[in-house]
Order: structure tokens, then C-alpha cells, then sequence
């Protein structure tokens, strides 16, 4: 009976120990310099040299190292089974003028940002659904620099219109 006990009590050890480490994760903002913006709004927004100098960062660092870390917007699911993200996630952002390794007075940085409100479309029910986000009026993204290169939105080459031409009515 006892070596059962033991082995019961053995693995239920191994399973508390796998959960915690699992719950436990290390967040990105332990670590370096970060500035918080707040987005009240869904859209692509700017970053200037001059904002990023206020920002308290160096404006002789690599462009290529800026990094953007945020979330969707919207509010956290109530059901605790619900998948949600355990830690921030990078967003690809356009930073013009990196090419060069500097950050100069005419380069920028462009993001998408996610408002605090969720717009979905249901597909079976054709219609967008609008979710009010009872707790915050602003989402929030996290600018750092870091010591590797960052995630970049990838820039294609134009395909032209693509809209139908028409002529008769």
C-alpha cells in the first residue's frame, strides 16, 4: 500500500511542479528599458524621432533593434477555460529610414494598435458584432529597445488597383 502512496504522491509532485513552471512564465517587461503607450482608439500610429527622444530612449540606437509589444484589444474572457495570452506578444511594426543603422530627425516608426473596444465580424450571421470594454478606456503597447532585430511588417511591391472599372450604370 505504501509504495502505491508513494508513487501517487510522486507523480502529483511532478504535475504541481509542470503547472507552476507553466503559470509561472517570465514576462518580456522584466527586463530592459520600456515606455508605455496608451491607445484609445484601433489604428496605425506614429512614432517620431522627436517622440521617441522624450521617450527617454537613445536616438543614436539601431533602429532595427525597436521592438513593439502589445496585445488585441477587448476585454478578457469571464470563463477561466478560455484561452487568453500569457504574456505579450511582439507586433510587426514599419520603421522608415532603418536602413541605415541610425535613428535620424525625418525616420519614424509606424504600428497598428488595437483600442480597448472589440469589433468582430460573425461570419454565419452576417453582421459585426461591438464589444464595449466595461474596464479601460485604453490599451496599452510597450516600445523597447532590444538586442536582437524585431519583428517588421513586411513591405510589397504595389499589385495596382484591383478594383473593377466602371462604365456603365
Amino acid at each position: 500500500m505504501y509504495p502505491f502512496i508513494t508513487i501517487r504522491l510522486f507523480l502529483f509532485c511532478i504535475g504541481v511542479t509542470l503547472m507552476v513552471q507553466a503559470l509561472g512564465q517570465s514576462s518580456v517587461l522584466q527586463s530592459g528599458s520600456w515606455y508605455k503607450v496608451a491607445v484609445e482608439t484601433r489604428g496605425v500610429y506614429k512614432i517620431t524621432y522627436e517622440q521617441f527622444k522624450k521617450m527617454g530612449f537613445d536616438v543614436g540606437t539601431d533602429p532595427r533593434r525597436i521592438q513593439v509589444f502589445g496585445n488585441v484589444g477587448g476585454m478578457l474572457p469571464q470563463a477561466s477555460s478560455a484561452s487568453r495570452p500569457s504574456d505579450l506578444v511582439q507586433n510587426a511594426i514599419f520603421v522608415s529610414g532603418e536602413e541605415d543603422g541610425s535613428f535620424d530627425k525625418t525616420d519614424y516608426i509606424l504600428f497598428f494598435a488595437e483600442g480597448p473596444d472589440r469589433i468582430q465580424y460573425d461570419v454565419a450571421r452576417e453582421i459585426f458584432l461591438y464589444e464595449n470594454n466595461l474596464y479601460s478606456e485604453k490599451n496599452f503597447y510597450f516600445l523597447t529597445i532590444a538586442s536582437d532585430n524585431g519583428k517588421r511588417i513586411t513591405v510589397s511591391e504595389n499589385l495596382g488597383n484591383g478594383t473593377a472599372v466602371i462604365r456603365e450604370y
